[in-house]
């Protein structure tokens, strides 16, 4: 069975690969090297027509990644649907179904089938499932989690978020330490209280193998989710955490052997100074494996700014080695439709900015065809470069106007005079 894997290791260029060079201004051997060595993965599973396939790791641009799903009985697929259509015109480049109610097969297959974006999923959410208000852990069996899992993948998923790393022995350790807050992820919470619940260890754990090879069917991705990814700085860096990274670190090394692609999550709060260390330490364990982050806050008195505050840090953490964030965004008005453009929009400015320190050839040439806009009053190469560059082309050639200072009333009259 071909995979990007296994084609790339053959010397061979999969079709993919042509659209995405041109796309990111990189070499094509330079994306076949990164796919066979595994510091590079491309979303598409090979049962979807994708137009436009995404691919994550280094030496590309950061990708930003958005958050949708139904929650709570006011959901619904319609809300949904149309934020799908936000998070496509905000320029998210994939997105992540977190729906933990209703109907999850209609909800998923309405919303995969309304996108080209690479789709992905959570599957413990589905099986923990019982009713809008409640969970139900003893229903996490190895049995009902691979049965969704393969459920997902045969529905065209493009990669699974799941909480491999997150052992008995984690938890063990877990108990023994003191914290302020609970785990950030819900997922892992889940998962966590599962194996406190039956007393058996995780099974997408215990039968990794078997997971891997379900996933290299689909030539999916597999995202090793942080299941103990903080929510307050107070409780960064604790041994569990560091535990659970480590064992998806080991992990990940595994599929890649195996010819299944991975990225590693590395997030969660944590102190300003400590956020580059921490995900270059785990960038270099996992053999520059592609590392995705969520919600990297460095302070915990930000309730209700996080996508403020999650920029500040998401800066930080690009340049240390993630590859891909998801937009945070305002606990208190949670998966809300404006909040998730602002949470994009503040991601791309962060990673662009460091992208554009680490010289990514596409990110520096949209930088420079800001000013060559503006200088030659050109709107289209002006919205194609914006981080927001959705409105109409009368009110850019508007900003044009403003930006340029070509008012009468304008310094830049004096300036042109002078400088010619």
């Amino acid at each position: 069975m071909s995979t990007q894997i296994s084609i790339a290791q053959e010397g061979k260029i999969s079709d993919e690969l042509y659209s995405i060079s041109r796309v990111e201004k990189v070499d094509i051997e330079f994306l076949r090297k990164g796919i066979a060595e595994g510091s590079i993965v491309l979303l598409k599973n090979n049962t979807r027509n994708l137009s436009r396939p995404v691919a994550i790791g280094n030496g590309l641009r950061t990708k930003i990644g958005a958050e949708i799903g139904v929650i709570d009985k006011k959901g619904s697929v319609d809300i949904e649907s149309d934020k799908l259509i936000i998070a496509n015109e905000a320029g998210a480049d994939l997105v992540l179904d977190v729906t933990t109610c209703g109907y999850f097969d209609e909800i998923r297959n309405v919303l995969i089938n309304s996108t080209m974006l690479p789709y992905g999923t959570v599957p413990v959410f589905q099986a923990a499932h019982k009713n809008y208000s409640e969970c139900d852990v003893s229903k996490i069996t190895k049995d009902n989690l691979f049965s969704i899992a393969e459920r997902h993948l045969n529905d065209g998923v493009d990669y699974l978020c799941l909480n491999c790393g997150l052992t008995k022995n984690v938890v063990k350790s877990y108990e023994s330490e003191k914290f302020t807050s609970i785990p950030a992820s819900k997922s892992g919470i889940l998962t966590a209280c599962a194996i406190k619940e039956t007393g058996i260890e995780n099974p997408f754990y215990e039968y990794f193998d078997e997971l891997l090879d379900m996933v290299k069917k689909y030539d999916a991705v597999l995202f090793l989710s942080q299941g103990l990814r903080t929510s307050s700085v107070t409780d960064a860096y604790s041994r569990a955490g560091a535990m659970e990274i480590n064992i998806s670190s080991e992990l990940a090394s595994r599929a890649l052997k195996e010819g299944v692609q991975t990225v590693i999550e590395v997030g969660g709060y944590m102190k300003f100074d400590k956020i580059f260390s921490m995900i270059k330490n785990v960038k270099e364990m996992s053999g520059n494996i592609p590392i995705y982050s969520k919600d990297v806050i460095p302070t915990d008195i930000a309730l209700g700014y996080e996508t403020l505050a999650s920029s500040i840090g998401y800066t930080n953490a690009v340049l240390a080695g993630s590859n891909l964030l998801y937009a945070s965004q305002n606990f208190i008005g949670k998966l809300d439709s404006p909040v998730l453009k602002e949470g994009i929009m503040s991601a791309k400015i962060a990673s662009h900015c460091a992208d554009l320190a680490g010289d990514i050839k596409s990110q520096v040439l949209r930088n420079k065809n800001v000013t060559r806009a503006l200088k030659n009053k050109d709107a289209i190469l002006y919205r194609e470069s914006l981080v927001d560059g959705y409105s109409s082309n009368s009110e850019i050639i508007e900003k044009l106007d403003n930006q340029s200072n070509r008012r009468p009333d304008c310094f830049s009259m004096v300036y042109d005079k002078y400088f010619n």
